[in-house]
């Protein structure tokens, strides 16, 4: 099981692939949200909504350690309307056992960097990104992880160099290095023992030299490739572990052993490396860009902005992207640095989002494995998490015309032609209205011939508009989710309240993953 955080508009094989989605490529403003934000987009920003955010030019960064679904009676009024949102909580019972797996090995890896908060008590306007992360990382693609306490490791010794690598068979005499993982540098092997090096220079200046069981002796001419954070003086076998640099410090034959940066009590100072696919195109800036909050009372408001990612539950990923998204959370820096704690950060997800999600649960929610979350939603799932139903009036067969403008009724009398319409009660409509024109609707009228199969086949925008699949006889071409309006903005952008809970722990960042 992978998964993968989410930027703005790329999935990353890792943990939040962000691929965010609703908005422009590219664009991590945020001001409002977008085109498709609710009414109010200025509820927290707050005057240094334009200060720059560059990576690594934070003030306090932090890292996601405990994030699921919220229970449904917890959540933020996305609507403003004095009532919390988060109609789509009972699938947290679903889906957040498969994210505590995830989070317990480091699979998910979500860092945040914060600007100008200067106050963990009250603070005018702070600034903050979401981050993808990776830990314990292949930095240098030679298939083998470095040895943190977390995820699925190899115990590569150097994670910068595929030459170096345990799965090399011997070492390479006179290049002053450990190639084959085994903690010496320049033994010899007989096919039976390992003798050490005899070499007693010490090359790189640190008091140790290859006879001493120094497995990095080298020198800056001898590696031009290094990553600029390599210092070969804190490789040597009286060096303590340095979390996150993919170097084996202690020459043990392991990078970055007993390393776990989901928790800071253990007094280790872990070093997070972020990927590439989190940031802009030219790496300047994060994807996902809150701008801006403020901190009263110890508490920190922010939004409304963007945040997505991606579960992938048995090969099929299930994206989670948030629009309209607001985070409320309690703050506080102590020795470590920044913690957030009884986090809760709501969002809307689109129709059009949910129907990118495929079926994360057909044997207990229905559909089948071609079916989308937003399929089973509108169909099985809405009633096994009694989702709250409208009643609109739909053609009671096959070849009649959906009836239009939207018809909302209490019985078949209200349809009028009850010869050929009838008074659907179990409609699962979203609960926010995003863009402000009447709640959109989503339907299953059968296009595809096969009434066993839940299939939205049919929106209705909340102007009237009614969009539906294109169809290759009883193939989908494109579904009407995926519409856009005349301005070539998402047409279908309301859906359904979800709320997540996070905490953070301090982490410190390192290098970007996958820029080299």
């Amino acid at each position: 099981m992978k998964i993968a955080l989410v930027s703005l508009l790329v999935a990353v094989p890792v943990l939040f692939a962000v691929g965010c989605g609703d908005d422009s490529p590219g664009d991590n403003n945020n001001l409002d949200a977008g085109s498709d934000a609710i009414v109010r987009p200025d509820v927290y920003i707050g005057d240094c909504q334009d200060d720059p955010v560059p990576v690594f030019g934070g003030s306090h960064q932090t890292l996601v350690n405990h994030l699921g679904i919220a229970s449904p009676s917890r959540g933020i009024d996305l609507d403003f309307d004095g009532d919390t949102d988060n109609l789509l909580g009972p699938l947290g019972s679903i889906a957040n056992p498969y994210i505590d797996d995830s989070m317990e090995v480091a699979e998910i890896i979500i860092p945040m960097e914060f600007f100008g908060l200067d106050s963990d008590v009250d603070d005018d306007c702070v600034n903050f990104t979401f981050l993808v992360g990776t830990f314990a990382p292949d930095q240098d693609d030679d298939g083998e992880r470095t040895a943190g306490a977390v995820g699925d490791t190899d115990a590569d010794c150097n994670d910068w160099d595929a030459t170096i690598t345990p799965a090399n068979a011997t070492d390479i005499p006179g290049d002053g290095v450990d190639n084959d993982c085994n903690g010496m540098a320049d033994e010899t092997f007989d096919g039976t023992d390992y003798t050490p090096s005899t070499d007693t220079a010490d090359y790189d200046g640190d008091g140790y030299t290859l006879e001493d069981g120094d497995c990095d002796d080298r020198i800056p001419s001898d590696w031009p490739d290094a990553p600029d954070h390599w210092d070969a003086q804190l490789i040597h076998p009286d060096q303590a572990e340095i979390c996150g640099d993919g170097f084996d410090n202690n020459c043990n034959g392991e990078a970055d052993e007993g390393c776990n940066p989901m928790i800071t009590e253990d007094g280790v100072d872990e070093t997070i490396p972020i990927d590439a696919l989190g940031l802009t195109e030219d790496l300047s800036e994060a994807m996902i860009v809150f701008r801006s909050g403020r901190v009263e009372g110890g508490v920190l408001y922010a939004g409304p902005s963007r945040f997505s990612f991606v579960v992938d539950l048995e090969g099929r990923p299930m994206e989670l992207n948030l629009t309209n998204a607001m985070l409320v959370a309690d703050v506080t820096i102590d020795q470590y640095g920044l913690h957030l704690t009884d986090g809760l950060l709501g969002g809307v997800l689109s129709g059009r989002s949910l129907d990118l999600v495929p079926n994360i649960a057909a044997d207990f929610l229905g559909g089948d494995e071609n079916s989308t979350l937003l399929d089973i939603i509108v169909g099985s799932v809405g009633a096994v998490l009694s989702l709250p139903t409208v009643r609109i009036c739909v053609p009671r067969r096959d070849g009649v015309e959906m009836m239009l403008p939207l018809l909302f009724c209490e019985s078949n009398d209200d349809c009028g032609d009850m010869e050929n319409y009838r008074c659907k009660s179990d409609v699962r409509a979203p609960d926010i209205d995003v863009d402000d024109d009447g709640v959109e609707i989503f339907l299953d009228l059968n296009l595809d011939g096969d009434p066993t199969i839940e299939a939205v086949d049919t929106c209705i925008d909340g102007d009237g508009t009614m969009v539906q699949d294109t169809m290759d006889a009883t193939v989908v071409i494109e579904h009407c989710t995926q519409a856009l309006d005349s301005e070539g903005n998402r047409r279908f952008v309301d859906g359904f309240s979800i709320a997540l809970e996070l905490g953070t722990t301090p982490t410190n960042l390192r290098g970007i993953f996958g820029a080299q």
